[in-house]
This record gives structure tokens, C-alpha cells and sequence, in this order.
């Protein structure tokens, strides 16, 4: 807010652009100093939520992150504000159509469907990994609603990745805890996201997944991906199988194939991240056929554009305008410019400054009068007196006391060589503590031999070998390799595994039909199927 006070007067509602669930978006003039007005989209939170801290506070974090964030496939957020009573966010306004419309209307060629997503895996990477100047922890941005209607084509060619509300991150000036609110939509969201999980840079990976297999089939999904994996890695098979690549071979077109099978993985740990799809998403794109991007965005993007303009609407904060104030004094003080020399010199010409009379001060008469105070300064002098009398006397008496019953004065409890150390200890500072997850890790011994955590550089975290006993311990969050040793077989098979909260594994014959590892949430974490061995 004091960014937005600092450069901007007042800020005029022209007219709604679109609502969703918690918040409605309008298209705003801001007024600068300099009386320049400025196009802005206003997300404005909706009157009946008005009372929930917890999207207030959603809100207010989705200003700052995206303040933050500066990244040109990223919307970028001016300032938090208060707009008829509700809490607001000023954006960059976005002239353009979202893909969701895009998609209904027009068809999209290979090569531009491929370019759009690799720019989406831009902006997931990017706010993934940013990090703030001075720090050197990654903020680990994930958006957790990433849909074709969060993502903006604007007419001069631009992506832009919109609506970080739902996100979450390890933004140290965040604001929003609750998990009341499931965000997201079901027909993006990967299998672990269905259950529960506060979602990962993964699970956004696969929401993307999804959005390149519309955009390739050119038409939006009718339905929700099974959230069983046998029927969920069928399904996911046959929209592979069934679009249209316009790659140079079928060479490409399986490298294709594989990459988005990984995005659109069941298990989050076999997905690849933004910066593996990146190169390879614009390596497609190079190589598709298909209309290039300005034929297309001439011929079907602008057009579209232009055409929404024409439909005003109006909201119930349509016509307001919001006064923006100026920082009190005591919010920010003015910088001091000192004048040029020739400012100086001018500004003496015109009001010459009179040399101040010399008063000399007559000599006291006698050393008594020199000493002499006033009534107020008296009575300061008394009170000061009088203070330090009691509490000596009251120190005194205590001290004494308490030396008869062979204790300490508690005003005075250690001695200096005490108190020096309590500062000197207090004046440490505190190592952080990383933050462990609880995992506990059962095997039945007639399946497996063995079964283990372990970091890549060969630290183990947790290892069992003992019949159907359950081991736990805490553990950092991170990326392990969990390894199983199946009974009669040397080899040693694993996978990349994340632990990012509490949990339970179980190897051994769940289901009475597989011999597999599972998670307290029936996750297949490992089998002979889906494990490298060596």
C-alpha cells in the first residue's frame, strides 16, 4: 500500500471483467502524481467472504509473492489496497483472452500448443527456484491451480501464468495457514492432490501435463482422470495415442509420448520437473509443423481480444473511485535535498537573512545566584534524590535478609561473573533447526529381505531386515532413494522418493495379490513393474 500512496492519487473502477469462486476481477484507471492514468485489473475478494481472515490473509500474500516474483511470464502484482471495503490486489492488466476461451473456440497448431506450455514450465520453474536478494533458500513456489483458464494469451504475444491465491510457498512474509479450502480443479489435479496432499512442484507439472494433451487434442476434457492408477495409466494413454504431434517422425513423436506419459505420471516421483520439460517442450515446438506463432495470434488470438473489449460489464463497485492518501508524516518522512550553491545564493537575494542581535547575558551577582535553579528543575532534583533513597534502603534491607537465610538477593541473583556468562549465552544466536518428518517403515520378511531410506550421497536413514517389525525415525525433508531386496533376488531396486510430511510404508503383500511397498494413503511407492534395479 505505501508503494501505491507513494506514486498514485486515486484509482476509478471502469467495469467488471470476470468473478470466480472468491474473487471478482475489474478493469481500473490509476491516477499517478503526475495526473497519468494508467490501464490495471482490481481483484477485488467477494462481499461474503469479507469476514474470512484466512482468504484476506490469501490475498495479501498473493500481492506480495507476485511484487516479488518479477518474471515475464508471470502476471505482476503493484500493491494491497482497500477498495470499497474489501481487500484488493492492483495488477499489470492483461490484454488479452485466457486459454480456456481459446480453447473453445479455435483449434491450436502443434507447434504454438507446445510453445505455450513450455512458456507455463518457464514461470513454474522460475517461481519454484527464486530466490529474494540475500537470501539463499528458494521461495519453492508451487501454484496448485494451474488450468487453462489461469494462463493469459495477450496481444503482443505473451503468456502470462495468473491467480498465485491458491499457492503456497516459503515466502517468510506469508500470511495464509488454513487448509479449510481444498484449491484447485479436480480434473488438473494429480491422484496425490485428491487425497489430500498441500501439493507439490510436481503436482503442478502434472496439471500442465494435462493442459498439453487439450491443447493437442484441441478440445478441453470431458472427464476427471480415474483415481485408480491401472485405470488412471489407461486413460492417460489413450489421449497420448490419440493426438496429433506434427513432429518430423515417429522418432519425435515417441520422444513426444514419453515426455508427456512423465508429466502425466500417477506417481509424483516418476514425473519430471519444469526445467527438464522446458527444453524439450521447445525442441517440439522448433521442430511441429503447423500455422507460426504471429499468423496464429493475428489470425485467431488479436480477433478475440478485440472482440471481449466490446462487452462491458458492469459489478457492483463499477463507477467507484478510491482515493489513495498520501503517507502521513509520521508513515514516512520526506528525504532532505540540500540547495546548489546557486539555489542558496539565489534564494538569499531574494530573502536576505538578518544577522541575529548579540544579547550578552549579565554576569551573576554572586555565586549563590549562579547555582540558583528553578521551582520545576527543583523538583526534579528531589524526586531523582528521593527515588534513590528507597531503593538503596529497600536493596539494603532485602540483601540483608536474605543473607541471614543463606540467599541470594533475588534483585541482584548473580554475581558478575554469572551475569557475564547468562548475556554471553543469551547473545548466541540460535541455530535453525531443520524440520523433520516421522516415517516408519514395516516389511514382512517372507517378501523382502530388505528395505531402506537412504540419501544419494549413501547416507542411510532408515534401514529394516527383521520380519514384520516396524522401524521408524525422523528424517529432514527432501529427496531420498528408497531401495527393496526381494527374497531369493540379489538385485537392488529403488526409486527417487520426496519426504515432505509424516508417513507410513509398508513392503510386503498388501492387496493379497501384488507384492509391492505402499504409503498410509494405499500410494504404490514400489514394485518390480515400476522400480530401476541394478
Amino acid at each position: 500500500m505505501d508503494s501505491l500512496r507513494r506514486q498514485y492519487t486515486e484509482l476509478i473502477i471502469e467495469s467488471a471483467l470476470n468473478a470466480g469462486t472468491f474473487a471478482e476481477v475489474y478493469h481500473g484507471r490509476l491516477i499517478d502524481i503526475k495526473e497519468q492514468p494508467h490501464n490495471v485489473a482490481v481483484k477485488v475478494l467477494k462481499k461474503k467472504w469479507i469476514e474470512n481472515e484466512d482468504l484476506i490473509n490469501r490475498l495479501e500474500d498473493e500481492a506480495n509473492l507476485l511484487n516479488q516474483l518479477k518474471h515475464p511470464n508471470i502476471i505482476y502484482s503493484l500493491g494491497f489496497m482497500e477498495v470499497g471495503g474489501r481487500p484488493a490486489i492492483i495488477m499489470e492488466l492483461i490484454d488479452g483472452i485466457d486459454l480456456q476461451k481459446l480453447l473453445k473456440v479455435s483449434p491450436i497448431p502443434p507447434k504454438i500448443a507446445f510453445l505455450i506450455a513450455a512458456k507455463i514450465a518457464t514461470a513454474l520453474d522460475s517461481a519454484y527456484n527464486h530466490k529474494l536478494l540475500g537470501h539463499d533458500q528458494a521461495l519453492s513456489v508451487v501454484h496448485r491451480d494451474i488450468k487453462p483458464s489461469n494462463v493469459m494469451l495477450t496481444q503482443d504475444q505473451q503468456i502470462k501464468v495468473l491467480d498465485f491465491g491458491a499457492s503456497r510457498s516459503d515466502f517468510s512474509g506469508r500470511k495464509g495457514q488454513t487448509t479449510v479450502f481444498q484449491f484447485g480443479s479436480p480434473k488438473y489435479m494429480s491422484n496425490e492432490r485428491k487425497k489430500g496432499d498441500r501439493g507439490s512442484h510436481s503436482s503442478d507439472i502434472y496439471s500442465l501435463g494435462i493442459m498439453l494433451i487439450e491443447m493437442l487434442s484441441g478440445k478441453l476434457l470431458e472427464n476427471i482422470p480415474p483415481n485408480s492408477q491401472k485405470e488412471h495409466n489407461i486413460f492417460i494413454q489413450q489421449l497420448i495415442s490419440n493426438l496429433h504431434f506434427g513432429l518430423p517422425d515417429a522418432k519425435w513423436e515417441l520422444a513426444a509420448k514419453q515426455v508427456i506419459s512423465r508429466m502425466c505420471s500417477f506417481w509424483k516421483m516418476h514425473r519430471i520437473r519444469a526445467d527438464q520439460c522446458i527444453g524439450r517442450l521447445q525442441k517440439f515446438s522448433a521442430h511441429a509443423s503447423g500455422e507460426d506463432i504471429s499468423s496464429f495470434w493475428n489470425r485467431v488470438v488479436v480477433p478475440l481480444s478485440e472482440k471481449k473489449h466490446k462487452k462491458s460489464k458492469s459489478g457492483p463497485l463499477t463507477g467507484r473511485t478510491i482515493v489513495i492518501q498520501a503517507p502521513r508524516f509520521h508513515d514516512e518522512l520526506p528525504m532532505h535535498i540540500p540547495p546548489t550553491p546557486e539555489q542558496k545564493e539565489e534564494r538569499e537575494q531574494r530573502h536576505p537573512i538578518a544577522a541575529p542581535p548579540i544579547v550578552e547575558s549579565p554576569p551573576p551577582t554572586n555565586l549563590k545566584e549562579s547555582f540558583r535553579l528553578s521551582s520545576r528543575s527543583r523538583m526534579i532534583l528531589y524526586a531523582l534524590v528521593s527515588a534513590s533513597l528507597s531503593f538503596s534502603f529497600l536493596n539494603a534491607a532485602t540483601f540483608l535478609g536474605l543473607a541471614i537465610a543463606n540467599k541470594k538477593n533475588p534483585l541482584f541473583p548473580f554475581s558478575s561473573s554469572e551475569a557475564t556468562t547468562k548475556k554471553e549465552q543469551k547473545e548466541e544466536p540460535e541455530e535453525e533447526q531443520e524440520k523433520l518428518y516421522k516415517v516408519r517403515l514395516s516389511m514382512e520378511r517372507d517378501v523382502f529381505s530388505s528395505a531402506k531410506i537412504r540419501s544419494r550421497a549413501g547416507e542411510i536413514f532408515l534401514h529394516t531386515k527383521r520380519t514384520r517389525t516396524t522401524d521408524s525415525n525422523k528424517i529432514p525433508a527432501g529427496e531420498y532413494l528408497f531401495e527393496i531386496k526381494y527374497q531369493g533376488d540379489s538385485k537392488v531396486y529403488y526409486v527417487e522418493y520426496e519426504i515432505d510430511a509424516n508417513v507410513e510404508i509398508f513392503c510386503g503383500n498388501s492387496d493379497g495379490k501384488n507384492n509391492d511397498c505402499t504409503d498410509h494413503n494405499n500410494n504404490v511407492l514400489i514394485n518390480k513393474k515400476s522400480a530401476t534395479s541394478d
